[in-house]
């Protein structure tokens, strides 16, 4: 855990390095053509920041790539508006 020192009652700017904790489908099978969710579980990542995921299959190749900004629900940073 980071450790930050400052004077109490005052501002201190900090930058933060971003954290992808953990990225599952909410689905764990899914027919062809389906529409599965991608959740992201992230740290230190501000509301409205821009992410880009690339989706990959079993051999490595492309598939897709996701790209929209985050959005923050219930305390919890995950993945929102997707483009």
């Amino acid at each position: 855990m980071p450790e930050f020192k400052g004077q109490l009652g005052s501002r201190l700017d900090l930058d933060m390095t971003s954290v992808l904790v953990s990225c599952r489908w909410s689905l764990s099978k899914a027919a062809t053509n389906a529409e599965v969710t991608l959740i992201a579980t992230t740290a230190y990542v501000g509301d409205g920041c821009p992410f880009e995921f690339t989706i990959l299959d079993e051999t490595g190749s492309k598939l897709d790539t996701l790209k929209g900004s985050t959005v923050i629900l219930m305390g919890h940073q995950e993945t929102g508006t997707v483009e």
